[in-house]
């Protein structure tokens, strides 16, 4: 019978329900203050990365993450980001901080949907 059964797992639960707020992201990935010194760590190319990364995320994209952490001649720890777009990939490279790496993974997993971008991230953290 139909009328037993609870649509929400099948159907999936509505997007408010796992909405990443930016309060949120401060307590969970970074703090105001880690997310700037890690910032700071960056090159300019891997910022540029990175605001992309985070635009993509803030718009529902899709993208693959390797498995495998690497490390660049800087000594930083990084992977890549295979970026699908309507008619191709382009990949990035994510400096390992934090825990970007779990936001990546649960941002992947469904498990949240953030609405904010990198920029936005830094104007909050500027604020406190």
């Amino acid at each position: 019978m139909i009328n037993n059964i609870d649509l929400t797992n099948l159907i999936g639960e509505s997007q408010s329900s796992n909405e990443l707020t930016k309060e949120q992201f401060f307590n969970t990935y970074f703090s105001k203050v880690d997310l700037m010194v890690y910032l700071r760590k960056l090159t300019s190319k891997n910022k540029q990365e990175l605001v992309v990364i985070f635009k993509t995320i803030s718009e529902v994209g899709n993208f693959e993450v390797s498995p495998f952490v690497r490390e660049d001649k800087a000594g930083s720890l990084y992977k890549m980001l295979r970026l699908r777009k309507a008619r191709g990939t382009s990949e990035l490279k994510l400096v390992l901080g934090g825990k970007i790496d779990q936001f990546i993974d649960d941002y992947i997993d469904g498990k949240i949907s953030p609405k904010f971008t990198l920029v936005e991230l830094v104007e909050a953290a500027k604020a406190a």
